[in-house]
Protein backbone atom coordinates (compact mmCIF):
# COMPACT_ATOMS: atom_id res chain seq x y z
CA UNK A 1 0.00 0.00 0.00
CA UNK A 2 1.26 3.78 -0.74
CA UNK A 3 0.25 4.85 2.81
CA UNK A 4 -2.90 5.92 4.59
CA UNK A 5 -5.91 8.38 3.81
CA UNK A 6 -8.49 9.81 6.56
CA UNK A 7 -11.04 10.61 4.46
CA UNK A 8 -13.44 12.88 6.48
CA UNK A 9 -17.23 13.49 4.87
CA UNK A 10 -20.79 13.35 6.13
CA UNK A 11 -21.92 12.13 2.94
CA UNK A 12 -21.51 8.79 1.86
CA UNK A 13 -22.22 9.11 -1.63
CA UNK A 14 -18.75 11.55 -1.48
CA UNK A 15 -16.79 9.63 0.96
CA UNK A 16 -17.41 5.96 -1.44
CA UNK A 17 -16.25 8.05 -4.52
CA UNK A 18 -12.74 9.44 -2.98
CA UNK A 19 -12.20 6.27 -1.17
CA UNK A 20 -12.71 4.38 -4.68
CA UNK A 21 -10.20 6.28 -6.49
CA UNK A 22 -7.64 5.91 -3.86
CA UNK A 23 -7.29 2.41 -3.46
CA UNK A 24 -7.33 2.36 -7.21
CA UNK A 25 -4.32 3.97 -6.87
CA UNK A 26 -2.97 1.89 -3.90
CA UNK A 27 -3.91 3.63 -0.83
CA UNK A 28 -5.84 2.27 2.27
CA UNK A 29 -8.66 4.68 3.46
CA UNK A 30 -10.14 5.11 6.41
CA UNK A 31 -13.33 6.84 7.21
CA UNK A 32 -14.86 9.43 9.48
CA UNK A 33 -18.65 11.07 9.15
CA UNK A 34 -18.21 13.59 11.51
CA UNK A 35 -15.99 15.73 13.17
CA UNK A 36 -15.55 13.80 16.67
CA UNK A 37 -14.66 10.77 14.86
CA UNK A 38 -12.28 11.89 13.02
CA UNK A 39 -10.32 13.51 15.83
CA UNK A 40 -10.24 9.79 17.39
CA UNK A 41 -8.86 8.38 13.85
CA UNK A 42 -6.42 10.66 13.71
CA UNK A 43 -4.58 9.15 16.47
CA UNK A 44 -4.01 6.34 14.12
CA UNK A 45 -1.34 8.77 12.04
CA UNK A 46 -2.82 8.61 8.43
CA UNK A 47 -0.81 9.92 6.07
CA UNK A 48 -3.20 12.49 5.07
CA UNK A 49 -6.51 13.86 5.65
CA UNK A 50 -9.23 14.56 3.21
CA UNK A 51 -11.31 16.69 5.36
CA UNK A 52 -14.98 18.44 4.67
CA UNK A 53 -15.22 22.04 5.45
CA UNK A 54 -19.39 21.35 5.62
CA UNK A 55 -19.44 18.80 8.91
CA UNK A 56 -22.21 18.48 11.20
CA UNK A 57 -21.52 19.55 14.96
CA UNK A 58 -17.62 20.73 14.59
CA UNK A 59 -16.67 22.18 11.33
CA UNK A 60 -14.06 21.24 8.93
CA UNK A 61 -12.07 24.13 10.24
CA UNK A 62 -12.18 23.59 14.01
CA UNK A 63 -11.57 19.97 13.15
CA UNK A 64 -8.58 21.41 11.46
CA UNK A 65 -7.69 23.94 14.71
CA UNK A 66 -8.41 20.73 16.98
CA UNK A 67 -5.92 19.03 14.94
CA UNK A 68 -3.26 21.12 14.43
CA UNK A 69 -2.81 22.16 18.49
CA UNK A 70 -2.55 18.41 19.69
CA UNK A 71 1.41 17.58 19.65
CA UNK A 72 0.23 13.87 17.98
CA UNK A 73 -1.41 15.07 14.77
CA UNK A 74 0.14 18.81 14.31
CA UNK A 75 2.67 17.48 11.85
CA UNK A 76 -0.60 15.15 9.24
CA UNK A 77 -1.10 16.89 6.36
CA UNK A 78 -4.56 17.94 5.50
CA UNK A 79 -6.29 18.53 2.49
CA UNK A 80 -9.42 20.37 3.23
CA UNK A 81 -12.36 20.12 0.65
CA UNK A 82 -15.42 22.67 0.47
CA UNK A 83 -18.22 23.34 -2.36
CA UNK A 84 -18.31 27.16 -0.69
CA UNK A 85 -16.66 30.41 -2.61
CA UNK A 86 -16.04 31.92 1.17
CA UNK A 87 -12.47 33.81 0.60
CA UNK A 88 -12.40 33.97 4.65
CA UNK A 89 -13.18 30.00 4.84
CA UNK A 90 -10.02 29.56 2.12
CA UNK A 91 -7.54 31.47 4.00
CA UNK A 92 -8.15 30.25 7.43
CA UNK A 93 -7.89 27.10 6.40
CA UNK A 94 -4.33 27.66 4.48
CA UNK A 95 -3.47 29.49 7.81
CA UNK A 96 -4.14 26.08 9.53
CA UNK A 97 -2.66 23.95 7.30
CA UNK A 98 0.32 25.87 7.55
CA UNK A 99 0.49 26.35 11.60
CA UNK A 100 2.61 23.14 12.36
CA UNK A 101 5.50 25.70 10.55
CA UNK A 102 5.06 28.67 12.83
CA UNK A 103 6.62 29.39 15.89
CA UNK A 104 4.75 28.60 18.93
CA UNK A 105 5.33 31.41 21.01
CA UNK A 106 5.08 34.38 18.65
CA UNK A 107 2.66 32.87 15.88
CA UNK A 108 5.20 33.87 13.31
CA UNK A 109 6.36 32.09 10.11
CA UNK A 110 9.10 29.46 11.09
CA UNK A 111 12.45 27.87 9.41
CA UNK A 112 10.31 26.11 6.70
CA UNK A 113 8.50 29.50 5.74
CA UNK A 114 11.48 31.37 6.11
CA UNK A 115 13.07 29.03 3.57
CA UNK A 116 10.81 28.87 1.17
CA UNK A 117 10.46 32.76 1.05
CA UNK A 118 14.20 32.71 0.81
CA UNK A 119 14.44 30.73 -2.03
CA UNK A 120 11.55 32.70 -3.79
CA UNK A 121 13.04 36.08 -3.90
CA UNK A 122 16.48 34.57 -4.71
CA UNK A 123 14.57 33.09 -8.08
CA UNK A 124 12.80 36.00 -8.42
CA UNK A 125 15.84 38.02 -9.12
CA UNK A 126 15.05 41.36 -8.12
CA UNK A 127 16.65 43.35 -5.48
CA UNK A 128 16.11 42.80 -1.94
CA UNK A 129 17.20 43.13 1.54
CA UNK A 130 17.02 40.09 4.42
CA UNK A 131 17.42 41.00 7.88
CA UNK A 132 18.50 39.21 11.24
CA UNK A 133 17.62 40.47 14.14
CA UNK A 134 19.13 39.05 17.17
CA UNK A 135 18.96 39.89 21.06
CA UNK A 136 22.12 40.29 23.17
CA UNK A 137 22.47 39.68 26.32
CA UNK A 138 19.28 37.31 26.06
CA UNK A 139 20.34 34.44 28.32
CA UNK A 140 21.62 35.88 31.48
CA UNK A 141 18.05 38.03 31.33
CA UNK A 142 16.09 34.77 31.47
CA UNK A 143 18.71 33.42 33.89
CA UNK A 144 17.52 36.59 36.27
CA UNK A 145 14.22 37.08 35.22
CA UNK A 146 12.59 33.69 34.31
CA UNK A 147 11.68 32.23 30.77
CA UNK A 148 7.91 33.61 31.37
CA UNK A 149 9.88 37.30 31.23
CA UNK A 150 12.16 36.61 28.47
CA UNK A 151 8.94 35.23 26.54
CA UNK A 152 7.46 38.76 26.66
CA UNK A 153 10.33 40.48 25.91
CA UNK A 154 10.40 38.11 22.69
CA UNK A 155 6.51 38.43 22.16
CA UNK A 156 7.42 42.46 22.38
CA UNK A 157 10.01 42.63 20.35
CA UNK A 158 8.27 40.75 17.27
CA UNK A 159 5.07 43.10 17.46
CA UNK A 160 7.56 46.55 17.66
CA UNK A 161 9.13 44.60 14.28
CA UNK A 162 6.12 44.13 12.79
CA UNK A 163 4.84 47.65 13.36
CA UNK A 164 7.43 49.42 11.48
CA UNK A 165 7.48 46.75 8.79
CA UNK A 166 3.62 48.39 8.42
CA UNK A 167 4.34 51.65 9.23
CA UNK A 168 7.18 52.08 6.81
CA UNK A 169 4.61 50.42 4.04
CA UNK A 170 7.66 47.81 3.28
CA UNK A 171 6.90 46.73 0.03
CA UNK A 172 6.23 42.67 0.05
CA UNK A 173 7.54 42.31 3.98
CA UNK A 174 7.87 39.20 5.27
CA UNK A 175 8.62 38.87 9.00
CA UNK A 176 9.88 35.47 10.68
CA UNK A 177 10.82 33.81 13.76
CA UNK A 178 13.83 32.01 13.76
CA UNK A 179 13.81 30.49 17.35
CA UNK A 180 14.70 31.45 20.43
CA UNK A 181 15.76 35.39 20.04
CA UNK A 182 16.48 35.36 16.27
CA UNK A 183 14.05 36.76 14.20
CA UNK A 184 14.25 37.63 10.07
CA UNK A 185 12.55 40.21 7.92
CA UNK A 186 12.70 40.31 4.17
CA UNK A 187 12.30 43.22 2.51
CA UNK A 188 12.06 44.56 -1.22
CA UNK A 189 12.83 48.50 -0.53
CA UNK A 190 15.73 50.33 -0.09
CA UNK A 191 15.18 52.46 2.77
CA UNK A 192 16.70 49.85 4.99
CA UNK A 193 19.26 52.06 7.25
CA UNK A 194 16.06 54.27 7.93
CA UNK A 195 14.18 51.15 9.35
CA UNK A 196 16.81 49.80 11.14
CA UNK A 197 17.20 53.23 13.00
CA UNK A 198 13.36 53.44 13.64
CA UNK A 199 13.29 49.64 15.34
CA UNK A 200 16.43 50.06 17.46
CA UNK A 201 15.31 53.33 18.84
CA UNK A 202 12.34 52.13 19.48
CA UNK A 203 13.42 48.76 20.54
CA UNK A 204 15.85 50.55 23.37
CA UNK A 205 13.27 52.37 24.42
CA UNK A 206 10.57 49.50 25.17
CA UNK A 207 12.66 46.92 26.91
CA UNK A 208 13.26 49.02 29.98
CA UNK A 209 10.05 48.16 30.69
CA UNK A 210 10.93 44.91 31.64
CA UNK A 211 13.59 45.28 34.14
CA UNK A 212 13.20 46.57 37.65
CA UNK A 213 14.08 50.00 38.64
CA UNK A 214 17.26 49.22 40.44
CA UNK A 215 18.69 47.85 37.24
CA UNK A 216 17.33 50.59 35.10
CA UNK A 217 19.26 52.85 37.00
CA UNK A 218 22.52 50.33 37.09
CA UNK A 219 22.04 49.66 33.72
CA UNK A 220 22.95 46.73 33.88
CA UNK A 221 22.39 42.69 35.71
CA UNK A 222 24.13 40.42 37.59
CA UNK A 223 24.39 36.92 36.82
CA UNK A 224 26.86 33.87 36.65
CA UNK A 225 28.07 33.04 33.74
CA UNK A 226 28.61 29.61 32.00
CA UNK A 227 31.59 28.92 34.38
CA UNK A 228 29.68 29.94 37.04
CA UNK A 229 31.33 32.67 38.00
CA UNK A 230 29.19 35.96 38.74
CA UNK A 231 29.59 38.70 36.05
CA UNK A 232 27.63 41.90 35.40
CA UNK A 233 25.81 41.98 31.96
CA UNK A 234 24.57 45.00 29.99
CA UNK A 235 20.71 45.63 29.52
CA UNK A 236 19.69 43.46 26.39
CA UNK A 237 20.05 45.24 23.11
CA UNK A 238 19.48 44.49 19.31
CA UNK A 239 21.90 43.76 16.50
CA UNK A 240 20.53 43.71 12.79
CA UNK A 241 22.70 41.97 10.45
CA UNK A 242 21.74 43.02 6.86
CA UNK A 243 22.38 41.37 3.85
CA UNK A 244 21.16 43.13 0.38
CA UNK A 245 21.29 41.65 -3.22
CA UNK A 246 23.45 44.48 -4.28
CA UNK A 247 25.97 43.30 -2.14
CA UNK A 248 26.78 40.07 -4.39
CA UNK A 249 24.82 37.20 -6.23
CA UNK A 250 23.33 34.91 -3.64
CA UNK A 251 22.58 31.15 -5.10
CA UNK A 252 20.81 30.12 -1.89
CA UNK A 253 19.45 30.45 1.35
CA UNK A 254 23.02 29.04 3.02
CA UNK A 255 24.56 31.61 1.19
CA UNK A 256 22.64 34.03 2.41
CA UNK A 257 22.62 32.65 6.04
CA UNK A 258 26.79 32.86 5.87
CA UNK A 259 26.69 36.05 4.56
CA UNK A 260 24.21 37.52 7.31
CA UNK A 261 26.31 35.36 9.94
CA UNK A 262 29.54 36.99 9.08
CA UNK A 263 27.97 40.94 9.73
CA UNK A 264 26.09 39.25 12.61
CA UNK A 265 29.85 38.72 14.15
CA UNK A 266 30.61 42.28 13.81
CA UNK A 267 27.90 43.49 15.68
CA UNK A 268 28.30 41.55 18.17
CA UNK A 269 31.41 43.14 18.95
CA UNK A 270 29.44 46.59 19.78
CA UNK A 271 27.68 46.18 22.87
CA UNK A 272 24.58 48.43 22.23
CA UNK A 273 22.06 47.85 19.52
CA UNK A 274 23.35 48.58 16.48
CA UNK A 275 22.71 47.50 12.70
CA UNK A 276 25.83 46.77 9.80
CA UNK A 277 24.28 46.77 6.16
CA UNK A 278 26.33 44.42 3.58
Amino acid sequence: MAGKILVVDDEISIRELIKFNLQKAGFSVVEADNGLKAIQLAKEKPDLIVLDLMLPGLDGLEVCRLLKNDRQSSSIPILMLTARDDEFDKVVGLELSRAKHSNPLTGLPGNVLIEEKLKQIIAAGGDFAVLYFDIDNFKPYNDIYGFENGDKVLCATATLIQKWLAERNSFGAFFGHIGGDDFVAIVQDKNVAELCQAVIGSFDERVKDFYSEEDRQQGNIVALNRHGIIEKYPLISLSIAVVTSGSRIFRSPEEIGEAAGMVKKRCKMIWQSCYEIS
